[in-house]
């Protein structure tokens, strides 16, 4: 069922790259560059940035934040750039993807972050909490949530432009303690 549903979201982003590709240069896609495309994904979305970035040579690079990889692209080597962004409750599957990743790869971990601090949940769940009600959100770590959307939002711009406008970086060298990196 999860595949079949990854099979779904990896041809919608299929057919996205090729209409960037065919469009680029012209009408609202004329700041396209079709040579320089990265994808990203969380969860299952990460999954499914792998699952294109194996399967499409225009794709330069891709990141997955708090996902599972498995099915076909957790066997296959994969000679891209990836950035695997998670927090301390590290996915099984990711082990088995990191030895296959033969290109430059950083994964990145918040150490107080959980599953749902890579999505909007991280900085609303405080808020709610602020106006006076009492979300219980299960899969959110300690992290503060506009913490967390920094440290996001550093790693991701770092990894992609070191990727597609291969700018140096020293983000995944020069780091505080709440965040590990390997390489």
């Amino acid at each position: 069922m999860i595949l079949r549903a990854i099979k779904a979201r990896a041809q919608d982003v299929s057919f996205v790259l090729a209409t960037i590709k065919a469009r680029a240069g012209r009408g609202v896609f004329r700041a396209a560059d079709a040579t320089r495309i990265g994808v990203l994904g969380h969860s299952l979305g990460g999954l499914t940035a792998a699952q294109v970035a194996a399967a499409t040579s225009s794709v330069a690079c891709a990141a997955d934040l708090a996902g599972s990889v498995y099915g076909d692209a957790r066997r296959k080597p994969f000679r891209r750039p990836f950035l695997i962004l998670d927090g301390s409750q590290r996915e099984s599957t990711l082990g088995g993807w990191w030895a296959n990743l033969a290109g430059t790869r950083y994964w990145v971990t918040l150490k107080a972050a959980k599953h749902l601090n890579f999505t909007d949940w991280s900085w609303l769940a405080p808020a709610l909490r602020a106006s006076g009600l009492k979300p219980r959100i299960p899969n959110l770590g300690s992290i503060d949530g506009l913490r967390a959307l920094a440290l996001e939002r550093q790693y991701v711009s770092a990894f992609f432009d070191e990727c597609l406008k291969h700018r140096a970086t020293r983000a995944f060298d020069d780091r505080p303690p709440d965040v590990a990196v390997k390489r």
